[in-house]
C-alpha cells in the first residue's frame, strides 16, 4: 500500500480543519492564518504520520509533542499571549484529530 496518498490526504484536511478553527478562534487575515497553519503543518503532519505509521510511537506522545511545536509559532505569528497560543494549539489538534478520526474510520 502507497502511503504518500495518505499521507497527503490528511495534510490536506488538517490543514482545512484548522485554518477554519483558528479563523473562528482569532479574527485576523484568513490568508495569514492559512499561510501560518500551512507552514506548521507542513512540517508536523507528515513527521506524525510517518512516525506513527513506521515507527509504532504512541499516538498520544505525538500529538503531545505536536501541541508544544506548534505552540511558538502561533504566539509568533498571531502576537498572542502564551496561554492562548497552547489552548489554540490544544484546539486546533483536538479538533483537526476527531475529523481525521472520524473520516479515516468511516472509509
Amino acid at each position: 500500500m502507497d502511503l504518500i496518498p495518505l499521507f497527503i490526504h490528511a495534510l490536506f484536511l488538517t490543514i482545512i480543519c484548522e485554518c477554519l478553527v483558528l479563523s473562528l478562534l482569532i479574527r485576523k487575515s484568513y490568508l495569514k492564518i492559512c499561510v501560518v497553519i500551512l507552514l506548521i503543518n507542513c512540517v508536523t503532519n507528515p513527521a506524525i504520520n510517518y512516525l506513527y505509521l513506521i515507527h509504532d510511537i504512541p499516538l498520544f506522545l505525538l500529538e503531545s509533542g505536536v501541541v508544544v511545536c506548534e505552540i511558538y509559532p502561533l504566539k509568533l505569528a498571531f502576537y498572542l499571549a502564551i496561554k492562548d497560543a497552547i489552548l489554540y494549539s490544544i484546539l486546533l489538534n483536538a479538533c483537526s484529530y476527531c475529523m481525521g478520526y472520524f473520516i479515516f474510520t468511516f472509509l
